[in-house]
């Protein structure tokens, strides 16, 4: 087992804001956004440099593990069953820095103590990290852009009609995505798009656009067929600067962030 220990050093009260970044890993690509804090620096150690990245972001589950057992002092011979659970439901690096008592209440951390010092470490891991949820506001649109660099040869594109910030039409033939589902757990709204091999496709080939009413995927060159999956207008208002999205093997999952608690009947 790996060893992983976090400090942190030099905590400074200024912070500055860097650019946003987006993440690869394997066949997973994260499209997320890094707020840079010199002063703030996560040093990892155990294994080489390779074995886990610092970016907790690109952690697999095995990395979890790692940072669970650096607890082990807090939670003692608890600390076996919890990587067991946390192994049993996937949980990588980008669950872990979304994790609430009640989603570790939901996968089994039944200790109410227990639950909030593991919140309490990932929270200390993000700021370690200089992570927020999402891009800032301001640097939305650009987030975007990186995201979706121009391919050598770009087809036309002419802007729509409904005003959607981001948002194109495109020459080419569009096909329906043929299967997607969602769930919602307080303000977080998981929406899945099922693509067989979506994981293997050029990140310039995959564009996402989120706005406070709208969802805009489109998925070019899979198996020769170009998918798209549009949603004008959802049943309320989101967050786009705390919503984000990722590519996996076989689907695109987008994480919604609600503006107001309720509950969503439809998306």
């Amino acid at each position: 087992m790996l060893e992983l220990v976090v400090a942190l050093l030099t905590l400074a009260l200024g912070c500055g804001h860097g650019a946003p970044q987006g993440v690869a890993h394997g066949n997973s690509m994260l499209c997320v956004a890094v707020q840079h804090c010199p002063a703030r620096t996560l040093h990892l150690r155990g294994g080489s440099s390779g074995d886990i990245p610092e970016d907790p972001r690109s952690w697999e589950v095995a990395h979890v593990m790692a940072f669970l057992e650096r607890l082990r002092p807090r939670f003692k011979d608890r600390t076996g069953h919890y990587k067991q659970l946390f192994a049993d439901n996937d949980v990588d690096g980008t669950i872990l820095l979304g994790l609430s008592t009640e989603k570790l209440e939901k996968i089994g951390v039944a200790s109410l103590g227990h639950r909030e010092h593991m919140v309490a470490a990932v929270h200390e891991l993000r700021e370690a990290s200089g992570m927020q949820r999402g891009p800032a506001p301001s640097t939305f649109d650009a987030a975007m852009l990186a995201q979706q660099a121009p391919p050598k040869h770009p087809p036309r594109k002419i802007a729509t009609t409904d005003g959607q910030r981001g948002a194109v039409a495109e020459t080419r033939k569009w096909t329906s995505v043929p299967r997607t589902a969602w769930t919602q757990e307080g303000r977080d709204v998981d929406v899945y798009i099922f693509l067989d091999g979506v994981g293997n496709v050029h990140k310039d080939d995959v564009s996402v656009q989120i706005s406070e009413l709208s969802v805009d995927v489109r998925v070019s060159n899979l198996n020769g067929t170009n998918y798209v999956y549009h949603l004008p207008r959802l049943y309320d208002k989101i967050v786009p600067c705390d919503s984000f999205w990722k590519v996996r093997p076989s689907k695109i999952h987008l994480k919604l962030y609600k503006a107001v608690d309720q509950t969503w009947i439809q998306l």
